[in-house]
Order: C-alpha cells, then structure tokens, then sequence
C-alpha cells in the first residue's frame, strides 16, 4: 500500500509561491524523520510535520482518531490533549 512520495517544497509552492524569496532560510530549519511501520512519532506540543510518504494514525486514549497520508500536515498544539501517533507503514 506504498502511495507517491509528496515533496514538501512542492507543498509549499502550492500553498504559498513565494515562500523562498519571502523566506529564504525555511528550509535549514527543517528536520526528516524517517519511521518504520509501528514506531511512534516523538512528538511536542508546538510541533509541525510534514507527512511526504507512508501514514500515521493519530490516537488519544488508544483510540485512533485520524489517518494522515502523504501530503498532510500534523499540528499539535500548545493546548492539546496528550497525543500519540503512529507510522501505519514505513516513511
């Protein structure tokens, strides 16, 4: 069940165009993290990923609550609730 692998700069181009000329250094910030199927995502509040390839299930209470593919965003937030994600197959 291997889906396309989603480049995040072309994410990025698609959601704003000028992102490199506007930001020019975005990109020396930006860390890959590469799971295999059932490791967790280590994960903050405050963190944001980019899913390019694979997928992740996102779980509270160890009930899965969502999916997200390749091409998705995963945003926690400052205020969320503890959350546990998971890759469903290799990134």
């Amino acid at each position: 069940m291997k889906r396309e692998k989603v480049v995040l700069t072309d994410y990025l181009n698609s959601i704003f165009p000028t992102w490199q000329q506007e930001v020019p250094t975005f990109m020396d910030y930006i860390e890959e993290i590469k799971l295999e199927t059932d490791e967790p995502l280590p994960n903050q509040r405050g963190d944001i990923y980019f899913v390019s390839s694979g997928a992740i299930a996102k779980y509270h209470k160890k009930i899965p609550k969502r999916y997200i593919t390749a091409g998705e965003l995963i945003i926690i937030k400052f205020d969320s609730k503890p959350l546990f994600f998971r890759a469903l197959e290799d990134s």
